[in-house]
């Protein structure tokens, strides 16, 4: 990753960090001076702060087997992400954002994976599904009103989605997407709007894809997005 990319997702990054460990201390102050006798500071830590965080390198191995979840081939910039960083969590204070690891994502697709965080794919159905538990019917061919088999087929072909971050206070995610050609873009979803959601952005994505950024541009904007939230 450039470094000034780095350096921007790396500022917001301790921006939420230190205002989270400013409200635990805080609160672990407050409990204390009451007389609640709370676990040990480190402890209570532990348990209660959410940090913005990297994950670990993944392995060649699952970022072989992830490409077999893609229908475009997995960007370079992208690989090289997992690589080094493995993943990026936001914790609260980034809308629970997540790029989620190779190996998580391998273990959604595994036949006894919980049905609420199963996936055949990292395509763009499959993985907005995902992110509601399992239950769109909207996205499910099957259900009257949604998308049809072809759709869901060429949409999930031809893009797929590595994280989200929460908006609209838990009633919307935004997802992190590429496409055919390596180039990353985000969508906006909201669970009250799929005929919009559908008119303007999947119909046109059927026809041609709207991403047109880098994987360390789009992944620096997805970070600033949800640090404004």
């Amino acid at each position: 990753m450039p470094q000034a990319a780095f350096d921007r997702i790396h500022a917001q990054m301790n921006r939420v960090n230190t205002l989270e460990r400013t409200t635990r201390d805080t609160h672990y102050k407050y409990l204390t001076d009451r007389g609640d006798k709370p676990e040990p500071y480190e402890q209570y830590m532990a348990t209660c702060a959410s940090y913005a965080r990297f994950g670990e390198p993944a392995t060649e191995s699952e970022i072989a087997h992830l490409q077999l979840l893609s229908g475009p081939e997995l960007p370079p910039d992208l690989t090289q992400f997992y690589r080094t960083l493995g993943t990026l969590s936001g914790g609260a204070r980034l809308q629970d954002l997540v790029v989620y690891a190779p190996r998580s994502l391998l273990e959604f697709a595994r036949p006894d994976a919980a049905p609420y965080q199963r996936i055949v794919c990292i395509g763009l159905v499959d993985m907005i599904v995902l992110s509601w538990g399992g239950d769109r019917l909207e996205f499910d061919p099957n259900s009257s009103g949604g998308l049809t088999s072809a759709e869901v087929a060429l949409l999930n072909a031809r893009y797929s989605v590595v994280g989200h971050h929460a908006a609209a206070d838990g009633e919307a995610a935004v997802y992190l997407f590429f496409d055919q050609r390596g180039q990353f873009g985000t969508l906006f979803y909201h669970q009250d709007a799929f005929d919009e959601f559908y008119a303007d952005h999947l119909i046109p994505l059927l026809q041609s894809s709207s991403a047109s950024q880098t994987f360390d541009q789009a992944l620096a904007a997805f970070v600033d997005t949800a640090a404004a939230l």
